[in-house]
């Protein structure tokens, strides 16, 4: 297990823990009133999670995302695995129709859980949680920034596509999602951009540093994107307009 200060993260003290590239690896973070919380951040394509391998290899992100969010903030269910929260979790809160018509598609039809739905069932655990559906980008990294700092993660939602102004400029990129992809910003460092961020996918350019992360914000924030529907957005995603925006977490 990884056990750093986030004290520590935001003087610049905490050496970043560049080899985390388990199938699971624990960090738990220590606040300075004492508090300490250990986030599991698991790998979606480790092939260990029995039936659920293909849809967490090909649409585990969120599944994951929410798993590391309730595993450390939740002492009820610290154990809790992406497997678990497909078979136990999603049907004890969500509603079972719902549910059920997910999972009896075909796998390559299933869809994951939009931040909305990951909302939904932290609010039913009593995390205390925020979804922003919309925004503009450099309201978003401030108000993610100053949430960081407090210690506090943030639940964000990427898209394969960088943005500038709003408009697509680039449909190869391709840095942070092969399509639509959601991790977890544990915690800023001092220079107020540079995030550490608990990610289930493996990307090439992050080298040794896999479930554990570094990376700007600024940068990151160029491929978030706002969720543009007006009603009130399904628990799965069914299309772009479906998804997006993030989550503020309160410890």
């Amino acid at each position: 297990m990884i056990e750093i200060n986030v004290s520590d993260i935001r003087s610049g003290l905490a050496p970043f823990p560049d080899i985390t590239k388990a199938s699971r690896e624990d960090i738990r973070l220590i606040y300075p009133d004492g508090r300490s919380f250990t986030y599991p951040v698991f790998a979606q394509g480790a092939m260990c999670y029995d039936n659920y391998n293909e849809y967490l290899k090909d649409h585990g992100c969120a599944c994951c995302s929410l798993t590391t969010v309730l595993a450390a903030l939740s002492d009820s269910l610290a154990d809790l695995s992406p497997d678990r929260t497909i078979e136990e979790i999603e049907p004890a809160v969500l509603p079972e129709q719902i549910v059920r018509e997910n999972y009896a598609k075909p796998e390559k039809n299933q869809s994951p859980l939009t931040l909305y739905g990951i909302t939904t069932i932290l609010t039913h655990y009593g995390i205390h949680c925020r979804y922003v559906p919309r925004f503009r980008r450099s309201s978003a990294i401030k108000k993610i920034a100053s949430h960081l700092e407090k210690g506090d993660p943030v639940i964000v939602e990427t898209s394969r596509l960088r943005y500038s102004h709003g408009i697509p400029v680039s449909v190869k990129d391709r840095k942070y999602a092969g399509s639509y992809h959601t991790t977890v910003l544990l915690c800023i460092e001092k220079d107020g951009d540079t995030v550490w961020m608990a990610d289930s996918a493996y990307r090439k350019w992050s080298g040794t540093a896999q479930r554990i992360k570094r990376v700007s914000l600024r940068d990151l924030s160029n491929y978030m994107f706002p969720n543009v529907t007006r009603a009130v957005p399904p628990l799965y995603y069914s299309g772009r307009s479906t998804a997006g925006g993030y989550i503020l977490i309160s410890l």
